[in-house]
């Protein structure tokens, strides 16, 4: 924790928090650590700043995703970046993301954001439309836990005419 505090007092970095973030993954024992650090990071702005230091954070290879305590919240953050003007350069990143770890991360959480009433007020009926190709072409190369935030949010990414096209 005092490392923690010692980078909040120092102006909460986005790239020091990151790293320690990662840097910690394997150590059960840092995880209040952890979180506190997640949770400064998810107030740092602009939202391009907090999106790189989320990708940054999970990049460790220290300790798989499924295997992390805070790799939810992770996702969760990461769903938060993304916004109507983001939103198309998130989903090509999605999609040509070689690293298994991080497209586990921009699937999930694109999938989490397109699912929400933000995401779903956001997103215009060709984007939903482009978004539910794009996750049913990634889904057999995503594992389980990811599988299942994309097929919670595919039923609501169908035609609404209520939103602009």
């Amino acid at each position: 924790m005092a490392e923690v505090q010692a980078i909040v007092e120092g102006g909460s970095d986005p790239g020091k928090l990151a790293r320690l973030i990662g840097a910690h993954a394997a150590e059960p024992d840092a995880l209040l650590a952890r979180k506190t650090a997640l949770y400064v990071l998810r107030g740092v702005t602009p939202t391009d700043v907090r999106r790189a230091a989320l990708i940054q954070a999970a990049a460790t290879d220290a300790v798989p995703a499924e295997a992390d305590p805070l790799w939810p919240e992770l996702v969760d953050a990461m769903s938060e970046t993304w916004e109507r003007d983001n939103s198309a350069a998130g989903r090509r990143r999605m999609l040509r993301e070689r690293d298994a770890r991080l497209r586990r991360l921009l699937v999930a959480s694109m999938a989490r954001y397109a699912g929400s009433s933000r995401g779903l007020s956001n997103l215009t009926n060709s984007e939903r439309e482009a978004l539910r190709a794009e996750l049913r072409s990634l889904y057999p190369k995503v594992p389980p836990e990811v599988r299942t935030d994309i097929d919670a949010t595919l039923p609501k990414l169908v035609h609404d005419s209520h939103v602009r096209d």
